[in-house]
């Protein structure tokens, strides 16, 4: 009986159209590395980034590339790029100790 009223009234998800809109985030302005980073969460949550028949995600590595393409400041997003190897963990490490820095730097 539920999965019956789940498959009339639950929207089912367009996958293509959740990772375009999370491919496409960017960081607004004023808005934190924090913020931005929840955004990217939230927006990746319908995206289905399992690979059918395993147990591989590319979730963190899809998220990792949104955060860096969408970030508002080009000096961050040129500092992450020169990484060779770079979690979303570090990535959102070394983008919140910068854009800190930044800040920091512009209140001298």
């Amino acid at each position: 009986a539920i999965d019956l009223l789940d498959g009339l009234y639950l929207k089912p998800v367009n996958i293509v159209y959740s990772r375009y809109k999370l491919a496409n985030k960017k960081q607004e302005v004023g808005q934190t590395i924090d913020s931005f980073l929840q955004d990217l969460r939230a927006l990746a949550k319908p995206c289905s980034f399992t690979v059918p028949e395993s147990d591989v995600h590319y979730e963190e590595e899809y998220i990792r590339d949104a955060f860096i393409a969408g970030l508002s400041s080009q000096y961050i997003r040129q500092k992450l790029l020169e990484e060779n190897v770079l979690s979303l963990s570090a990535a959102f490490e070394k983008a919140r100790t910068l854009e800190s820095a930044q800040h920091h730097n512009l209140s001298y």
